[in-house]
Order: structure tokens, then C-alpha cells, then sequence
């Protein structure tokens, strides 16, 4: 099944990158990808590169197996996410 997943990315000088979390989005929300990773890259305003930021990189296509989703999202029925990594719905 397709998904969109976009890459929220932790920066500290000194320290590199690393990736914070991953949010998924249904094959048909490349759009509501885009904004996500737009709205999220909203507050990166600074002219100078800060000690330490936050931004959103992406959206990437990716497949994930049904088995995998099943497995991933079957225990939450009330929440949408599950060990740091958010499920969007339409």
C-alpha cells in the first residue's frame, strides 16, 4: 500500500541530524503531505542557522506491506500513534 512519509528532523550543531519521528499519510494525501512539511518549516525563520532546530523534510513515497500496517496500527484503536510514529487519517 502507498503511503507518504515525511521525516521530522532534529539538527544541533555539534551533534549532526537525527531523524525525531516519522509521520505517515494515506497514498492520496500527497497534498495534506506537502502542507504538513509546509506548515512545519513555517517557523524556521531565522537569517542565521540556529544552535539547535527542529524541521520537516519530504514528503516521500513508500510502500508498506498490509501485514505491517496490520501489525503497527491493530492495538490502537483510539490513537494514532504508535512508538513514535504518527498515523494520519483522511
Amino acid at each position: 500500500m502507498l503511503f507518504w512519509k515525511v521525516d521530522i528532523i532534529e539538527s544541533e550543531r555539534g551533534y549532526g541530524q537525527k531523524i525525531d519521528h516519522v509521520v505517515y499519510f494515506y497514498g492520496n494525501e500527497k497534498r495534506k503531505a506537502r502542507r504538513c512539511v509546509d506548515k512545519y518549516n513555517k517557523q524556521n525563520t531565522s537569517e542565521t542557522v540556529p544552535d539547535w532546530y527542529m524541521r520537516a523534510d519530504g514528503p516521500f513515497p513508500i510502500e508498506i506491506d498490509d501485514a505491517i500496517i496490520k501489525m503497527l496500527f491493530s492495538k490502537t484503536k483510539q490513537k494514532k500513534t504508535v512508538s513514535g510514529v504518527s498515523r494520519s487519517k483522511g
